[in-house]
């Protein structure tokens, strides 16, 4: 058996690292749903999308959401598409859910 390295994307979410990789696999089956998007918005607050990969994102994937520690959604994955989305004046967004066991299973 051979020991690839599969290259991978990192997140913080609550202070914890989480393989992005992991996290994009374990989802790719699970329903997706939609949110408003005022439900997310209030992430861009603490971080500024560039403004060139806003320009050159993608919708053809749905946005990784999770909860935080407050309870609120936040963005694992897709805030540069979320931005685009916020710009384009999109009132619901397609997200997929990030559950505490999959963060568990995509901890670092």
């Amino acid at each position: 058996m051979s020991s690839a390295i599969v290259p991978y994307d990192t997140f913080t979410h609550d202070g914890v690292v989480y393989n992005l990789t992991v996290v994009r696999y374990m989802l790719r089956s699970q329903p997706m749903f939609v949110l408003p998007i005022n439900k997310l918005t209030w992430v861009l607050a603490f971080d500024t999308p560039d403004p060139e990969r806003v320009r050159l994102s993608k919708h053809r994937y749905p946005l990784i959401v999770a909860r935080d520690k407050k309870n609120r959604w936040t963005i694992v994955d897709g805030l540069h598409r979320l931005e685009r989305y916020r710009q384009k004046g999109v009132k619901i967004v397609p997200v997929k859910l990030a559950t505490p066991e999959i963060l568990a299973l995509a901890k670092v």
